[in-house]
C-alpha cells in the first residue's frame, strides 16, 4: 500500500494505512519494526501460529543484459531509490508498469515509452479507471508501443521485435522493467516444518489485488 499510494490519483490510500495503524494501536498489537524473522527466531519464539505475509518480489525475466546500470525495476522506480530521467522505457504495460509512466510522465522526468507485449496496456483494472489512465498517459505525453517483444539491454536502451520478428532499439538512458511479480515464499518455506500451524496470506501466496489480501487475513485471524 506505501507503493500504491504514489501514483497520480492514489494517495488516499494514505488513509486506509492511517486507518490500520489507529486500529493496530487501539488492539494492543505488539509491533516490532527493523527486525528480520528467521526460522531460529521463530524456534526462540514457539508460536503456536505463524501468518506469513511476506508478499511478493519482482519477477526479473531472462533477458541479456538485463543487469546493466541503467535499469532498474518499476518499485524502486516509484520509491525514489533512483534518479529516473531522460529517455525512459518502461517494460511492461500491465497496471504497475502503466502507472509508473504515468507517474513519471507527470513529473516530467523525460520522454517516456511504454512497451507492452500483448495488444492493450492496463488489462485486469477497472473500465473506469482504466479509461481515466489512458486518457492521462495520453495527456501527458506518453509513447506507447503493443506487439513487442524485448529481445535484449543495451547501454543504448532495448531492443524490441513485432510480430514478424523484425528488430528495432528503442533508445533510453533509463530502462524500468514493470514484468509482474511472484510470491516470497521464502520464509514459509523455511519454517514449514518448525511450526504446527503456517498461514499464508496476500502476494506471498500469490500476487492479486489489495482486497485479497484483507479478506485472506481477516479470515485466518478469525478462525485460529
Amino acid at each position: 500500500m506505501q507503493l500504491a499510494k504514489i501514483p497520480p490519483g492514489k494517495d488516499e490510500i494514505q488513509n486506509f494505512i492511517d486507518y490500520l495503524k489507529n486500529q493496530i494501536k487501539k488492539s494492543g498489537v505488539k509491533v516490532e519494526l527493523k527486525k528480520r524473522v528467521s526460522s531460529k527466531i521463530l524456534e526462540e519464539i514457539e508460536p503456536d501460529a505463524v501468518i506469513i505475509a511476506t508478499g511478493a518480489k519482482p519477477f526479473i525475466p531472462k533477458i541479456p543484459n538485463i543487469g546493466n546500470k541503467n535499469v532498474v525495476m518499476a518499485l524502486e522506480a516509484l520509491k525514489g531509490d533512483v534518479e529516473v530521467k531522460g529517455k525512459i522505457c518502461i517494460v511492461g504495460g500491465g497496471q504497475v508498469g502503466a502507472e509508473t509512466a504515468e507517474f513519471l510522465a507527470k513529473q516530467k522526468r523525460g520522454e517516456v515509452t511504454l512497451i507492452e507485449m500483448t495488444s492493450e496496456i492496463a488489462t485486469g483494472m477497472p473500465n473506469t479507471s482504466r479509461q481515466l489512465l489512458l486518457f492521462s498517459l495520453k495527456d501527458n505525453g506518453v509513447s506507447i508501443l503493443t506487439k513487442k517483444i524485448v529481445e535484449k539491454v543495451t547501454e543504448s536502451g532495448v531492443v524490441v521485435s513485432n510480430e514478424m520478428g523484425k528488430e528495432e532499439l528503442i533508445e533510453a538512458d533509463m530502462i524500468i522493467f514493470a514484468t509482474g511479480s511472484k510470491p516470497d515464499k521464502e520464509l514459509a518455506q523455511a519454517v514449514k516444518d518448525k511450526v504446527s500451524e503456517v498461514y499464508l496470506i496476500g502476494d506471498c501466496l500469490e500476487p492479486r489485488k489489495m482486497i485479497d489480501a484483507i479478506s485472506e487475513g481477516m479470515e485466518i485471524a478469525s478462525s485460529i
